[in-house]
């Protein structure tokens, strides 16, 4: 019998936990015989539980309260409640064959006793049946006071938001996680992988993949400000080294805070779920095994060959890698050096949200703190922009299936993120009908479709953003038919003096600053922008409208 079951029993159990004077008052307990009897007698559970939760209005601190509310959430999750199921013994039954078809069980039940650990004075007893449910199933959702209850130490983990080009509402902000630092074993269901522990016939003899068996986990949750609830995100699990337990049990959890990081940048910069897992959670598998590096399958995450040394940048690639495959929708159809582009889109993605939200002087992350954030930053971020930049949306070279043609349209990606915005950038991948960059409804189609709906309104408007850009590339940008009146926007002091060519030829300088163009064609265009004098002016936009 699964061991959290006995929740059913607890009403003795608990009934004689000691209370402080004064605060075990017989209201209660005809109270929760109301509530009794509104179930039982009148087949109304969700009425039953409404007047418990009432009830902890006044008893806070009342033990029997809390078991009788955990019961009531019981059967609020399984099918209709049958008012002649009076022994607990068929309660058991029932409970037991409906308990995987009804996760929300475990989560009420978990939260229910996560707040009764809050209130009483003496909630050992409760803690005991919390671990019991830990061994059986994992809650999807802990309350606002579930983590008072939940085994393995958990530690409350953040970070702040400070990239100046955030609304004002999320600049600042303070993005908040948790992750049980002490590991517990690996729950039943998941101690052997799904891809290579459970494919007996293909793996069984290979001596990287056979038979992958993993000890121990952490879990890792965001906190939803919004519904003031806990959310899990990721189940991360390794195999037992036992001359390498503390290393391992490090390694899962800085994987977590990783990850957890890269959770909340990824919602605040494109608001997008990840692709696979119908609840929400990925599953990392910190493997001995296979080859060193990274793989994706499904809502699955390997590091694998973990004990082979990696550079911090290294391990931050990795993990930013098959994380973009876990979560960015795919332009795909390459050769090499894999079919999808969005796991190495997401090692620039992902790492470039971090260093404009990151101060290394003050990081705490092992990993973050020993990067070298500007040669990543120039060789990773920047590299692919120029070579597009040099490029161009429409070349041949850019329409391949080759590393060449997969690296254009990344960097064409990480421009359209850095010059029109992340949200921009997000819709067209979401929208996309088709895998491919070039082809029939994939994303250069959708992306100029969405440029050409912007512009059909009257004196359209189109802003680059400058601040990400690197300096001295080409701008493309995609305008509909007619002349356009260029603009800037400077941190610098004064009149911006820079002169623009549009497709190569010189535009108008406008007494204000700005530009004019001559009449475009409906399409892609290349603003160059050169200095009148020694240097740029430290622009933060160039704004284009049509006349």
């Amino acid at each position: 019998m699964r061991g959290w079951i006995v929740v059913l029993g607890l009403a003795a159990l608990l009934a004689g936990l000691p209370a402080r004077a004064g605060e075990v008052i017989a209201g209660a307990d005809a109270l929760i015989l109301h509530a009794d009897d509104i179930a039982h007698k009148q087949g109304d559970v969700d009425g039953a539980i409404a007047l418990l939760k009432s009830g902890l209005e006044r008893y806070p601190t009342y033990a029997p309260m809390y078991v009788y509310l955990a019961k009531m959430q019981e059967f609020a999750a399984l099918p209709p409640f049958n008012a002649e199921i009076n022994t607990a013994a068929k309660r058991y039954a029932v409970f037991e064959n409906h308990l995987v078809d009804h996760p929300d069980a475990v989560r009420d039940i978990f939260d229910t006793f996560g707040q009764a650990y809050m209130n009483l004075p003496d909630a050992s007893d409760i803690r005991k049946q919390v671990d019991g449910l830990l061994h059986d199933d994992v809650p999807l959702i802990l309350g606002q006071y579930g983590p008072l209850a939940l085994p393995g130490d958990p530690t409350p983990f953040s970070f702040t938001l400070g990239d100046p080009q955030l609304d004002s509402a999320q600049r600042g902000g303070v993005y908040q996680g948790l992750i049980t630092m002490k590991p517990f074993p690996v729950l039943p269901g998941y101690a052997v992988d799904p891809k290579y522990g459970k494919n007996a016939a293909l793996y069984a003899t290979d001596p990287r993949y056979a038979h992958w068996a993993f000890n121990w986990m952490l879990l890792a949750y965001e906190y939803n400000r919004d519904a003031k609830q806990w959310q899990l995100r990721f189940r991360v699990m390794w195999e037992d080294v036992p001359a390498q337990r503390d290393a391992r049990a490090q390694l899962a959890q800085q994987t977590a805070q990783l990850l957890l990081r890269f959770n909340g940048l990824l919602h605040v910069y494109m608001d997008l779920p990840p692709l696979f897992p119908k609840d929400g959670v990925i599953n990392v598998w910190l493997a001995e095994r296979g080859e060193a590096g990274g793989e994706a399958s499904d809502e699955n995450m390997y590091l694998q060959q973990v004990g082979t040394p990696r550079s911090a940048s290294e391990w931050v690639r990795e993990v930013a890698h098959e994380y973009g495959h876990e979560t960015l929708p795919a332009v795909g159809g390459y050769v090499k050096p894999e079919w999808a582009s969005n796991g190495r889109l997401g090692e620039r993605l992902f790492v470039s949200w971090l260093l404009r939200n990151m101060d290394q002087k003050t990081e705490t992350h092992p990993w973050l703190r020993a990067m070298d954030a500007a040669e990543y930053q120039e060789a990773r971020i920047e590299r692919p922009v120029r070579q597009f930049s040099a490029m161009g949306p429409e070349m041949p070279q850019i329409r391949g299936t080759d590393a060449i043609a997969m690296d254009a349209f990344i960097g064409m990606a990480l421009y359209w993120e850095m010059a029109r915005g992340s949200k921009t950038l997000a819709g067209v991948l979401k929208n996309m009908r088709s895998p491919v960059y070039a082809g029939h409804l994939g994303f250069l189609d959708n992306l100029e479709d969405a440029e050409r709906y912007a512009q059909t309104v009257d004196h359209p408007a189109v802003t680059l953003r400058l601040t990400n850009v690197p300096p001295g590339i080409r701008l493309w940008v995609w305008l509909s038919k007619g002349t356009w009146d260029g603009s800037f926007e400077s941190r610098e002091v004064g009149p911006v003096k820079v002169k623009v060519e549009l497709d190569g030829r010189p535009t108008k300088p406008t007494d204000t600053g700005g530009f004019t163009s001559q009449p475009l064609e409906k399409g892609w265009h290349r603003l160059q922008l050169i200095p009148d004098g020694d240097t740029l002016p430290a622009l933060t936009s160039v704004k284009l409208a049509r006349e």
